[in-house]
């Protein structure tokens, strides 16, 4: 029987080895039950992105509660090992701040990605952006100044 379970310890290692290829990026999504899972936040990483994820060896690492009416969530990232960032966020539902969460993800993993232009309005509240876009502010422009006609006087100093 110990050839059995050395047999299956080590089945049971190389299933979870595998779990995570190798090169891939990786989630660790703590939430309540009422929210979206690990997956769903996945899927919402690749449909941003417009597809699954490239190689990065980003680490994400997400935490969200219920708080005094409102749901806050943690995200830390870092790159094997090393501190990317932290961003504290807070949205009235769970699913809004799930959604910033993958938007951040996404960004991460990709900067230059073309986001996928369904994000959704609570998303965009969660990231503290208003819901609608202000006006733009004209921004005044300077008048071009007219060309001199005489020459400025030479510096102090300097000959004539």
């Amino acid at each position: 029987m110990p050839r059995l379970s050395s047999f299956l310890a080590v089945g049971l290692l190389s299933v979870t080895a595998h779990a995570q290829p190798a090169g891939s990026w990786s989630l660790e999504w703590s939430a309540p039950a009422e929210c979206p899972d690990e997956v769903a936040v996945r899927g919402e990483v690749e449909r941003l992105l417009g597809g699954p994820a490239n190689d990065s060896l980003l680490e994400a690492h997400a935490t969200v509660v219920r708080e005094e009416g409102a749901w806050v969530g943690v995200l830390t990232l870092a790159d094997q090992g090393d501190p990317l960032g932290r961003r504290e966020l807070t949205a009235e539902s769970c699913a809004s701040l799930s959604g910033a969460v993958a938007l951040m993800i996404a960004l991460a993993l990709d900067p230059d990605a073309t986001i996928a232009p369904e994000v959704s309005r609570d998303s965009a509240e969660a990231l503290g952006n208003p819901s609608e876009s202000p006006e733009p502010v004209p921004v005044p422009v300077a008048e071009p100044t007219p060309d001199l006609q005489e020459p400025l006087p030479p510096p102090d100093g300097a000959p004539a």
